[in-house]
C-alpha cells in the first residue's frame, strides 16, 4: 500500500507537469485537464486508504500477527514436514555443548565482524569435495562473529592455501544486521521483543505480552512435531563433508521464553500464562528430551514466580499449574 500510494502521487504529479508543458492552445486543454482531475481524485482516495492502513499497521496486535505469520511460514522452510520416531534432539544437544572445541582442525577466521547472515551450503559442499576435506561451521546464522574470530573449522590431511581459504570464506555473508534468511531465531526474537517491551513499566500492556506468549506457544508446538533441521551434508562420494552448528528444541525454548520469564515473573498473570504455554507444548512432545526441556524450564519459572508472588492465591495457582506439567512427566 505504501508503494502504490507513493507511486500514484508521483505519477499524477509528473503527468500534470508534462501536460502543462505540452499545452499550446485552449483546444488541447480539455483532455489533459480531465485526466489530471481523475488522477487527483484517485490520489486523494489512495491517501485516505494509506492513512487507514498506517493506523492499523501500527496497532500492536496487527504487528504481532504479521510477525507470527512470517514465523509460521519460516517453520515450513526450516523444519522437515514428516516427523520420525527419533528427532535427533539428544544428539543435537550433546553436539551443541561441545561445538566450539577444536580437535585437530584448522581454524579459519572471519575477515570482518558482524552477524552471519547466509551460508552457501551447496558451494561449501562442492569445495569440500574438491579439496577432500571436512568443514564444520562454528557459527550459526544469526550469531555474532568478531573480526579474526573463528568462522569454521577444517579437517584435512594437508595444508590449506590462502586461495583455498578465500574460496571458502566467499560462501559466507557477514553483515551488520540479522536477517531471517537462514535464522529461525530472528523471527522468534521479534515476537519476544514485542512482548518484553509490552511488559516494560512505560507501556505496561500485559495483554499484548500474553498474546505474544500464545503465538510463541503455537510456534513451539509446531516445531515439537517436526524433525530438527538437517546439519550434516554428504558429498557425491557419500562422505560427510559439511556439518552445520546444530539447533536443539531446548535452545529454541530458551530463546522464546527466557526473556519473557525474567520480565514477566513479577506479574502472576503473565507467569500463569507461561505455565499454560509450557503445558500445551509438553502435550505436543514426541520424545523425552523435549519433555525434559519443558520441565526444566517450568521448574526455574516456578521457583522465581513463587518467590516474587505476594498473594497466597497467586502462589497456589502457580503451584497447581507447575504440578500439572510435572504430572505429564510421571
Amino acid at each position: 500500500p505504501n508503494q502504490v500510494t507513493l507511486g500514484t502521487f508521483l505519477g499524477t504529479f509528473l503527468f500534470c507537469l508534462v501536460a502543462l508543458r505540452s499545452i499550446r492552445d485552449d483546444s488541447a486543454y480539455h483532455l489533459p485537464a480531465l485526466t489530471a482531475f481523475v488522477l487527483t481524485v484517485i490520489s486523494l482516495s489512495l491517501f485516505l486508504y494509506f492513512v487507514h492502513h498506517l493506523v492499523r499497521s501500527l496497532q500492536a496486535e496487527n504487528i504481532v500477527e504479521s510477525v507470527a505469520t512470517l514465523l509460521l511460514d519460516e517453520i515450513e522452510n526450516f523444519f522437515p514436514e514428516a516427523p520420525s520416531s527419533d528427532s535427533g534432539e539428544d544428539e543435537a544437544e550433546r553436539e551443541r555443548k561441545a561445538w566450539d572445541e577444536l580437535e585437530g582442525e584448522i581454524s579459519v577466521l572471519s575477515e570482518k565482524a558482524g552477524y552471519l547472515q547466509f551460508i552457501d551450503t551447496r558451494q561449501l559442499l562442492e569445495l569440500a569435495s574438491v579439496h577432500d576435506c571436512r568443514i564444520r561451521v562454528i557459527i550459526r546464522p544469526g550469531q555474532l562473529v568478531l573480526e579474526s574470530g573463528c568462522l569454521f573449522a577444517c579437517e584435512t590431511s594437508g595444508e590449506m592455501s590462502e586461495k583455498g581459504k578465500k574460496q571458502f570464506l566467499d560462501c559466507f555473508i557477514v553483515g551488520r544486521q540479522r536477517t531471517p534468511e537462514q535464522d529461525i531465531e530472528f523471527e522468534i526474537r521479534q515476537l519476544v521483543e514485542v512482548g518484553v517491551r509490552a511488559l516494560s513499566p512505560g507501556i505496561n500492556d500485559p495483554f499484548t505480552a500474553m498474546n505474544c506468549i500464545d503465538l510463541l506457544t503455537v510456534t513451539l508446538g509446531r516445531i515439537a512435531q517436526r524433525n530438527l533441521p538437517e546439519n550434516v551434508f554428504y558429498g557425491d562420494d557419500n562422505v560427510p563433508r559439511l556439518q552445520l552448528r546444530p539447533t536443539s528444541f531446548r535452545n529454541l525454548l530458551d530463546t522464546a521464553f527466557l526473556q519473557l520469564r525474567h520480565d514477566g515473573v513479577t506479574r502472576p498473570d503473565v507467569s500463569i500464562r507461561l505455565f499454560e504455554a509450557l503445558f500445551l507444548i509438553a502435550q505436543k512432545k514426541r520424545n523425552e528430551e523435549q519433555l525434559s526441556a519443558v520441565c526444566d524450564f517450568a521448574r526455574m519459572l516456578e521457583q522465581e514466580a513463587r518467590d516474587r508472588s505476594r498473594s497466597d492465591f497467586d502462589r497456589e495457582c502457580i503451584r497447581q499449574n507447575f504440578e500439572r506439567i510435572m504430572e505429564l512427566r510421571e
